[in-house]
């Protein structure tokens, strides 16, 4: 699949949301464009909240960021960043974090969502 085919691949946008497209980075000037602003405040907002979870988690085990480095195999530093919504989890990362932490990765994910919801309503 071309990077002009994501609309067309196996996985269909659902409802009204559509996948983005995206130039080629071979295409004009070599650039993949930049994330919009709207794009890139959901992204920190979600960040934000999982970074927020996983520390209410943690702090809930009785688990120092060392603890959790120890048990986990990722260093302090990073799940310092995560906590601080500064760095992104891969899924793989999640999946290890919850287990780490003895959740479920399903869980900590519903929680993120139901905090981002929240935040972004009007009363």
């Amino acid at each position: 699949m071309s990077c002009h085919d994501l609309n067309n691949g196996p996985f269909r946008p659902l409802d009204n949301y559509s996948v983005r497209r995206f130039s080629c980075a071979s295409e004009k000037d070599g650039e993949v464009p930049p994330q919009t602003t709207k794009s890139a405040n959901a992204h920190r907002s979600t960040n934000a909240a999982l970074g927020k979870v996983l520390r209410s988690l943690r702090i809930s085990r009785e688990m120092s960021q060392e603890d959790l480095s120890e048990v986990s195999g990722y260093s302090r530093n990073f799940l310092s960043l995560l906590e601080r919504g500064q760095k992104s989890p891969s899924l793989r990362t999640l999946f290890d974090l919850s287990d780490a932490l003895k959740a479920e990765a399903a869980d900590i994910v519903i929680e993120v969502e139901r905090m981002s919801h929240r935040k972004g309503k009007t009363t």
